[in-house]
């Protein structure tokens, strides 16, 4: 039992065996296509009606009390691609925690960081937008480039997302057990049990917003916008007899710069050069390397590029990792 929010963990970490990727207009549906003609084994193409047969989609809006304003009766259903055959959705906090079990934590002294540093050989920067915040220097924008001020070209994008709850008891025409991509992302969540609900209800997570202001866009933008993008697909989410909106969560995401690869973490080792875009120098260290700026793909990413820095840093060899992925020096000066 997680007490912090109700939850009763499942033995199984795995919310979904599969994810649909939703076309929104003639190139993703050309590009989906292609897809799965290249890996059947893995995927599968559905046109709009076929998708019609496999969603309660048109019974769903004609109960919705708010079919007069539901963007689902102006959005054409294009198709869309049935990721399966290993595609999974897990529910991260849960896999985190099952990986912390196996790590030793030490709070640092933020005042006296760098003699707590000093007694570690290797040093890897990797905690997402808090060192942005605190230590290092960062772009404002996609389009800044790395001048000799040394800007790691990285920004923080907020993301507001909703978690919603069922009303009643898990069924046929409320329940969603499947993980869409349209646009922003739902998927379902761990179910909730407590003492004010006897019975599981279903959960649901959607989200999420990118977010480059200062300030948060109000709670009413963020579900108006949410809705617009999502609601074509899961009409019943949106229903109000059906799902209430439990909470909003918030957080920050370390976005790279998009290249010619797309947007690729920052990792390697922090040398001279880089160093010089640190905004004090509290993290000096002879040993210090960076992982971060994985965006939203750090479930995908996370494990893979590990990896290779656990090696590199062993070995205190970055030149080896560089040459067999040429492609992540993109963020050195």
């Amino acid at each position: 039992k997680d007490s912090s929010d109700g939850l009763e963990n499942s033995e199984s970490i795995v919310l979904s065996e599969s994810i649909w990727r939703c076309a929104q207009n003639a190139k993703q549906v050309k590009q989906l296509k292609k897809t799965a003609m290249d890996l059947p084994q893995l995927c599968q193409w559905l046109e709009g009606d076929e998708l019609q047969q496999v969603f309660p989609i048109k019974e769903a809006v004609s109960e919705s009390k708010t079919t007069a304003d539901a963007s689902t009766e102006s959005t054409p259903l294009l198709g869309a691609l049935r990721m399966s055959h290993g595609c999974r959705v897990i529910h991260v906090p849960s896999y985190l925690r099952d990986i912390h079990v196996h790590v030793e934590w030490k709070p640092l002294d933020s005042v006296n960081i760098q003699q707590e540093l000093n007694e570690y050989g290797t040093v890897v920067l990797s905690s997402g937008a808090s060192i942005f915040q605190t230590y290092l220097k960062r772009s404002q924008s996609d389009s800044d480039s790395q001048d000799q001020q040394h800007i790691f070209p990285v920004q923080l994008v907020r993301g507001q997302s909703i978690e919603f709850t069922s009303l009643t008891k898990p069924a046929n025409s409320v329940a969603i057990q499947d993980a869409f991509l349209c646009g922003k992302y739902v998927s379902p969540l761990p179910p909730l049990i407590d003492e004010k609900h006897k019975e599981p209800r279903c959960r649901v997570l959607v989200g999420a917003t990118h977010e480059f202001k200062s300030q948060a866009t109000p709670q009413e933008e963020v579900e108006a916008s949410l809705k617009g993008t999502t609601e074509f697909m899961v009409p019943r989410l949106w229903d109000e007899s059906r799902y209430v909106v439990d909470r909003f969560t918030e957080g920050y995401r370390v976005q790279s710069q998009r290249g010619k690869f797309g947007r690729l973490p920052l990792i390697g080792k922090l040398d001279d050069a880089a160093a010089d875009g640190m905004t004090n120098n509290l993290l000096e260290h002879k040993n210090l390397w960076i992982y971060t700026g994985l965006s939203s793909r750090g479930i995908l990413y996370h494990a893979l590029f590990a990896r290779r820095l656990v090696d590199a840093a062993w070995d205190n060899d970055e030149a080896s990792m560089m040459e067999k992925f040429p492609e992540l020096t993109w963020w050195k000066p």
